[in-house]
């Protein structure tokens, strides 16, 4: 085994074994169905501020949307399946933002001209933050994705606590089926 093999392979055993410590992680009160971790709303944890430059050089604050249903999609315009999923959130945000939704990306691995190029190609209509480094994807509290590998998603409720999140690529099925009861509680 290489060294460069080695070391990824001890980042991805730490990352993994990560989302397992402490006493309480917040994968110990969620029902999984379909690929959606879920929380009842008495489980429900406050989302972390995220916070940064926007692709576009606006900056972007997460809590800004407070009030919002809030879909967090992390991707990277390397990732087949994050261009794959990109389209159908683009659909979604059309469909549903006068309703009180908002999709936040959160680009991965990108420097902020990649990013801009992956936003233009797939038409996305919502913000996107630039997370150099990892350090904003670093403070999604453990246990609620698995950040090992791109996509993942979470989905915020009205107070800005964590209701459901997708380790791994999401449908426009599963989110519409998160996001619908999240619209209704006002």
């Amino acid at each position: 085994m290489t060294i460069k093999r080695a070391a990824w392979a001890a980042v991805c055993a730490a990352a993994l074994l990560s989302g397992c410590a402490g006493p309480h992680s917040a994968a110990d009160d969620a029902t999984v169905k379909d690929g959606v971790s879920s929380w009842p709303a008495a489980h429900r944890r406050a989302m972390p501020v995220l916070r940064g430059d926007g692709a576009d050089g606006r900056p972007v604050r997460l809590d800004a949307f407070k009030g919002k249903v809030v879909v967090l999609n992390a991707w990277a315009s390397w990732c087949g399946p994050c261009r794959a999923e990109a389209p159908g959130l683009a659909r979604i945000q059309k469909a549903l933002g006068k309703r009180g939704l908002q999709i936040v990306g959160l680009d991965g691995g990108d420097e902020a001209a990649g990013a801009r190029a992956f936003i233009r190609g797939h038409r996305l209509n919502y913000p996107t933050l630039i997370d150099k480094g990892g350090k904003q994807a670093l403070r999604v509290p453990r246990g609620t994705v698995s950040q090992v590998g791109l996509p993942y998603t979470v989905f915020l409720d009205r107070q800005g606590r964590i209701a459901a999140s997708v380790s791994g690529s999401v449908t426009e099925e599963q989110v519409r089926d998160v996001v619908t009861p999240l619209l209704a509680d006002r």
